[in-house]
C-alpha cells in the first residue's frame, strides 16, 4: 500500500515539473538516479528507469527543492 501512496507522489511531481516547463525523459541510467540539465535552451529532467519509485521520487524532490512539513 505504501508503495501505491509513493507512485502517486511521484506521478504529482512529475506533473508539477511538467507545469514549471520541464521536458521529462526515462533514460536507463545505471542507479544513478537523474537530474536535470538544459538542452537548446529548456529546462530537462532525467528519471532512472533503473530506481525504483522511492528513489525516482527522492531524486525529483531534491531536483524540484521540494520542501515536505
Amino acid at each position: 500500500m505504501r508503495e501505491t501512496a509513493t507512485i502517486r507522489q511521484l506521478d504529482a511531481f512529475i506533473e508539477l515539473a511538467r507545469v514549471q516547463g520541464f521536458e521529462i525523459r526515462y533514460e536507463l541510467l545505471g542507479g544513478s538516479g537523474g537530474g536535470i540539465c538544459r538542452i537548446k535552451g529548456k529546462p530537462c529532467l532525467f528519471l532512472d528507469v533503473s530506481c525504483g519509485p522511492a528513489e525516482q521520487l527522492e531524486m525529483i524532490e531534491n531536483c524540484l527543492q521540494i520542501k515536505h512539513p
